[in-house]
């Protein structure tokens, strides 16, 4: 299954955020360049966004940020979608991330120690 993954900042001052610089409020003469720029230096350190590239730690699906038209999404769809290496490269992409099985099992063993340590 191909995958594309665009985060416009075309209003990046509207993105929320975590954390203390999620409450600055809008009224705040000034927050909404500084949120703004909260935004893309947050974009910029962040190596990758989407979940398959993040797990991996490599690029496996193409990921596109910044100010975007419509036109140029499209364009980056027909892109990807009219080039059989890349996609096929994707799919191949895929088979590389490993899912572990038994998440719930290893949060409860986690509780589960934290508590019989306070006791």
């Amino acid at each position: 299954m191909p995958l594309l993954t665009v985060i416009p900042l075309n209003q990046a001052e509207n993105i929320p955020l975590d954390g203390i610089p999620g409450m600055i409020p809008m009224s705040v003469p000034g927050a909404k360049v500084l949120k703004k720029k909260l935004v893309y230096w947050y974009s910029r350190r962040l190596k990758y966004a989407s979940l398959p590239n993040r797990m991996t730690g490599k690029e496996i699906v193409p990921e596109h940020r910044g100010v975007m038209t419509p036109s140029m999404v499209a364009g980056l769809v027909e892109e990807l979608v009219s080039d059989p290496e890349r996609l096929s490269g994707i799919v191949r992409g895929y088979s590389e991330i490993v899912l572990e099985r038994g998440a719930a099992s290893k949060i409860a063993d986690k509780v589960c120690d934290y508590f019989s340590s306070i006791n």
